[in-house]
């Protein structure tokens, strides 16, 4: 981010980085009891937690940074997990992000996360999609990423309501890697 600024190439903006695993005190594998053995899902995670509470922390930015208070000066994104929340967060507040990233994952019926995709995903987005007016929403998976097929099935979903969305398909997989390349393309999108 600050290579980019520093270039012009994208607008000056405060980053926040939330931790999604509200239950995670730090990076996975320790914490204040000292250090564990990482696992991918932990209690807590995706129980809707994080999502509900993220209200506090646009409240917290807005109360200790200086900031301008609009959806148009907002964007939200994430990468795997993160892009699921990204997107339960964005679709339950539509009023929030006029930018919205989504890397890697998308609308999944055959996994862990079929049931968030049944009963929060696509209701929130046949719901709020007509009436959605983002300026950009960014969407980029790599063809051999174990999410593609779900980021197609988001992709349906959004095509479906005729909603318009901009498309990144790269090759590789869920590595960060791609991560960064996506943010280096998204980036100087925002807030234009």
């Amino acid at each position: 981010m600050d290579n980019l600024i520093a270039a012009k190439k994208a607008k000056p903006m405060i980053v926040v980085m939330t931790n999604g695993n509200v239950v995670q005190e730090a990076a996975p594998g320790e914490s204040s009891l000292g250090l564990y053995k990482p696992t991918m899902q932990l209690d807590g995670t995706m129980d809707g937690q994080f999502e509900s509470s993220f209200k506090d922390v646009i409240r917290f930015v807005e109360n200790n940074y200086r900031v301008i208070p609009k959806s148009h000066a907002r964007a939200i994104a994430g990468l795997s997990m993160g892009c699921l929340q990204t997107q339960i967060i964005a679709m339950s507040n539509p009023e929030l992000f006029q930018y919205i990233g989504c890397f890697s994952l998308g609308i999944h019926f055959n996994d862990q996360f079929e049931i968030i995709s049944n009963k929060i995903l696509i209701p929130a987005y046949d719901r709020h999609l007509k009436t959605m007016n983002n300026k950009l929403f960014y969407i980029a998976c790599g063809t051999e990423d174990f999410c593609f097929e779900g980021v197609q099935t988001l992709r349906a979903k959004l095509d479906e309501h005729n909603f318009k969305y901009l498309y990144n398909e790269t090759g590789g997989g869920h590595t960060w890697a791609n991560w960064r390349r996506y943010l280096a393309d998204l980036a100087p999108r925002l807030f234009k």
